[in-house]
């Protein structure tokens, strides 16, 4: 993991937080808001564009918490969700660690970086650490599209992060 560390530091995504628009948050309501609830507790892995915790702060969520692997990345983060706890850790070795259970996990471009070793880890360690009727989140790119095998694999950040995986 250590050989992508940073990497968001010269990328165009490590340099635009910024708030969503009402539009962009009244599309996030009609997609999330029948899942969520202003009490629940949020657990975000990773991050892509901040967009979902932009909503939840235009919601009005206070328990959230958010592990993200790149400390850089997780510095500017705590900038800008002051009210958020960020930790700067690796999913696997997060879940490994904590015995939390939340309402919502959610993750956006996140699963297709796992081989399928460490994928199905991870699947199996989210729904381990969901509430009895906790949410899981996932969004991910959809490599059967016209331009996913253009821009899929474009650059670093689509590939997976295990250096434990075997390539077969």
């Amino acid at each position: 993991m250590q050989k992508y560390e940073n990497y968001f530091k010269n990328h165009s995504y490590g340099t635009q937080i910024q708030e969503n628009s009402l539009q962009q948050n009244k599309q996030m309501d009609k997609k999330f808001w029948k899942h969520i609830k202003s009490d629940d507790k949020i657990l975000e892995i990773w991050t892509w564009l901040w967009g979902f915790a932009n909503f939840c702060l235009y919601k009005g969520i206070k328990d959230y918490l958010w592990i993200e692997i790149d400390r850089w990345i997780s510095e500017k983060l705590c900038e800008h969700f002051n009210i958020y706890k960020i930790i700067d850790t690796d999913a696997l070795d997060f879940f490994k660690k904590t015995e939390e259970k939340y309402d919502i996990i959610f993750m956006s471009h996140v699963f297709e970086h796992f081989c399928i070793e460490d994928g199905r880890i991870l699947a199996k360690s989210i729904l381990e650490h969901l509430t009895a009727k906790g949410v899981w989140i996932n969004v991910m790119p959809n490599a059967w599209c016209i331009s996913a095998c253009y821009g899929r694999y474009a650059d670093i950040t689509q590939v997976n992060y295990s250096s434990k995986c075997t390539t077969k």
